[in-house]
């Protein structure tokens, strides 16, 4: 079986319960709509909330439905279904269909959407009618300049548009005005930010800044060795990590640390 339908990750389901639950994480979505320059095609999509350490293979919906419900049988702490890729769920019509079948076979589980928000501002709708309570956007910049660092492309329907100012104000749209929808009808969200030395550590505090004047109340900083353009690029030590952390927190109350750094890349 695929190390991602087994990698299950402990996940605190509600700040008012003192329970821990489990949450399983479906990989439907073969297809994505941003070409990041951090990214390849060798791994998973970290930017849609995944770990970049395998290469998962797209589930049929099908066959995600089916692995889910023997999933919870076998383990009853599972509570929440997550959609995360391997490539952005929102581009992907299996998502949708995934979805509509989970509520009719499991509705009594919370739903969950990891993101790179491009096509978040158009979709919020959808979600919710679809019972998706928590979306999990990856924000990583709020500086055009940053941005046309961090992405070579972004496809918006049958549209390519290349490296460009516009191309950066379609993705900081999508993503905070997602974003903002998302909160306005009672869907959770969290950002996480990857975190990039000399290209977007000098923002990370803005978007912390911005994300909290919308409503956000949790954020994850990420941290990896990089690929494709940006392979090689230094990452963030221990040290610097816990004062980012100390400096977000300031922000947003709630700041995990996610490291997925390796020693073999």
């Amino acid at each position: 079986m695929l190390s991602s339908l087994s990698n299950q990750k402990i996940y605190y389901a509600d700040e008012t319960l003192n329970a821990w639950f489990e949450e399983l994480s479906l990989p439907v979505a073969p297809t994505c709509n941003m070409m990041c320059n951090f990214c390849s095609k060798e791994k998973d999509c970290i930017n849609n909330g995944n770990s970049p350490e395998y290469l998962s293979r797209a589930m049929t919906p099908r066959q995600a439905v089916n692995w889910a419900i023997a999933s919870v049988r076998r383990n009853n702490r599972i509570k929440i279904i997550r959609i995360s890729g391997p490539g952005e769920p929102l581009c992907n019509n299996q998502t949708f269909e995934v979805l509509k079948r989970l509520n009719y076979e499991m509705p009594e589980y919370i739903y969950s959407i990891s993101t790179n928000g491009l096509l978040l501002d158009e979709k919020v709708e959808e979600l919710k009618g679809l019972n998706v309570q928590r979306v999990n956007v990856s924000v990583n910049a709020v500086t055009k300049e940053a941005l046309m660092k961090l992405y070579s492309r972004v496809i918006t329907g049958r549209e390519i548009v290349v490296n460009s100012e516009e191309m950066a104000d379609r993705i900081i749209r999508g993503q905070f005005n997602g974003i903002k929808r998302c909160i306005e009808n009672g869907i959770s969200v969290k950002v996480s930010t990857l975190c990039f030395m000399g290209i977007n550590d000098k923002e990370l505090l803005t978007i912390a800044s911005r994300c909290k004047e919308l409503g956000v109340k949790s954020m994850s900083l990420v941290t990896f060795n990089p690929r494709g353009k940006l392979r090689g690029l230094r990452t963030p030590n221990l040290m610097e990590l816990a004062g980012i952390r100390e400096e977000l927190s300031k922000v947003i109350k709630r700041v995990e640390i996610k490291s997925f750094i390796s020693m073999r890349d």
